[in-house]
């Protein structure tokens, strides 16, 4: 630990550092395909009419609404290890149809409408997708310690994604673009597989002590709970010190009571 500071600095406990470096270069793959994507997406809607982009922001709006139901079923059904390569799959798939679109100029104007829009929910699904992820393998006060660093690694990858851009936009068209984006998609569900099987190695030292603290738990409420072992919060009820004991009632006079004295 003296020799690497950084995970005293990142506060990382053992078994975390392979995980949290897996999610940041998943989050990392993600913003960097988005933020390589926007550039595209401008230049195509500003083929058509400029207008009409106040019109396309509507649109995103009634597109989201209208895709959240199946979306909420998908997420429902499917499993961990099976959605997120399906979803990030589904749109690099989606990116190579419009890249095949745009090289061969099929209804620019209609194709970067509908790509505006497309882009707009791909941020939105495919980053609460990964922060879903995040969140079904680690624990809240995991969360709060390392969630800070993945999102350092998306950060990384906003800063990069134009950057790159700007570095190959000179020497190659829109639709090699569009297929670096799928690129990026391809490399976070394999990042995200194997943050999947580094979780295990950051759940695990707390487990046992987790079941032995529940069992304690489950034993003293389950103890507490029995009529034979009484509540030390409720007096115990008193009983005649003859035999057989006999619980006390309440005399009916106060020359009569069950436990008076027995007559000769």
């Amino acid at each position: 630990m003296a020799g690497n500071p950084l995970p005293a600095a990142l506060d990382l406990r053992p078994g975390e550092g392979a995980a949290v470096a897996w999610a940041a270069l998943t989050f990392f793959a993600i913003l960097a395909g988005y933020f390589v994507l926007r550039p595209v997406r401008d230049a195509l809607v500003l083929d058509g009419d400029p207008a009409f982009i106040p019109w396309l922001f509507t649109a995103t709006f009634i597109v989201m609404i209208a895709v959240a139901p199946p979306w909420g079923a998908l997420v429902a059904r499917l499993p961990r290890g099976r959605f997120v390569p399906l979803v990030y799959r589904a749109f690099a798939l989606q990116l190579l149809g419009f890249a095949l679109l745009v090289e061969r100029e099929v209804a620019p104007v209609a194709v970067g409408r509908v790509f505006y829009v497309w882009l707009s929910v791909f941020n939105l699904f495919v980053v609460s997708v990964f922060w879903s992820l995040c969140a079904d393998l680690s624990r809240p006060e995991q969360g709060r310690r390392l969630f800070g660093p993945i999102a350092a690694g998306g950060t990384a990858g906003a800063l990069a994604g134009p950057a790159l851009t700007r570095l190959l936009v000179e020497h190659v068209e829109p639709a090699a673009l569009l297929v670096l984006g799928a690129l990026t998609l391809e490399a976070a569900v394999w990042s995200a597989r194997a943050l999947d099987r580094a979780r295990a190695a950051c759940r695990r030292p707390l487990r046992p002590r987790r079941r032995r603290r529940r069992r304690r738990r489950w034993r003293t409420r389950r103890s507490a709970a029995t009529p034979w072992a009484g509540s030390p919060a409720s007096p115990a009820r008193p009983t005649c010190s003859a035999s057989p004991p006999t619980p006390c009632a309440r005399p009916a006079s106060p020359r009569s009571s069950t436990c008076a004295r027995p007559r000769s």
